[in-house]
């Protein structure tokens, strides 16, 4: 990926094969971060439902981390002369 393209590319596609639903993310961005809350412990929502771990997931695009010292990775410093933009397109569909 190139932070510095105009056209968003494909970063991830999610599929339910059983539902036949499809999330489709497209960034300019570099980097993806991929959480999925291992971690969670059981939390409540809505109607108190209840929420586990690895029952979600959150697609993050992102520069690299560390990408200042790393040679070749796209340098996430921002200013008047390299404002900071970025696109990022969560498209969903079903069968």
């Amino acid at each position: 990926f190139n932070a510095e393209a105009t056209e968003p590319r494909v970063a991830a596609v999610l599929h339910d094969p059983v539902s036949g639903r499809t999330l489709t993310l497209a960034t300019t961005l570099p980097g993806l971060q991929i959480y999925t809350g291992n971690f969670v412990g059981e939390e409540h929502g809505k109607n108190g439902h209840a929420y586990h771990g690895r029952e979600s997931v959150a697609l993050e695009p992102q520069y690299y981390p560390s990408n200042l010292a790393r040679p070749g990775f796209e340098k996430a410093v921002f200013g008047p002369l390299k404002p900071y933009c970025a696109v990022n397109e969560y498209r969903f569909s079903a069968r």
